[in-house]
């Protein structure tokens, strides 16, 4: 089974510090949902950035070719799901 971090809180809160730093000390692969979210990658080109950047550090690195392409798919499909429903905001400080 896939064991995930989610690291969620306010604007500047330093959830994306703090996240990079338990990724470097554990060897996990950071995902920023910043990222995801504003990024607009088809699933085959997410899957190319993949396969270019995959390394054993990564859990997807012993994933098969098809768990990481379907991956790609679900990433991309969620990823507009939010994008569509989900309201921004600027913060003002």
């Amino acid at each position: 089974m896939k064991k995930h971090i989610i690291i969620a809180g306010v604007p500047r809160a330093g959830k994306s510090t703090i996240s990079q730093m338990i990724s470097k000390t554990f060897g996990y692969q950071h995902v920023s949902m910043d990222s995801i979210i504003t990024a607009d990658v088809t699933p085959e080109e997410r899957y190319q950035i993949l396969k270019e950047n995959d390394t054993p550090n990564d859990y997807t690195f012993y994933n098969s070719n098809e768990e990481n392409y379907k991956s790609c798919f679900e990433i991309v499909d969620i990823s507009k799901l939010i994008k569509n429903n989900v309201y921004y905001m600027d913060c003002l400080l």
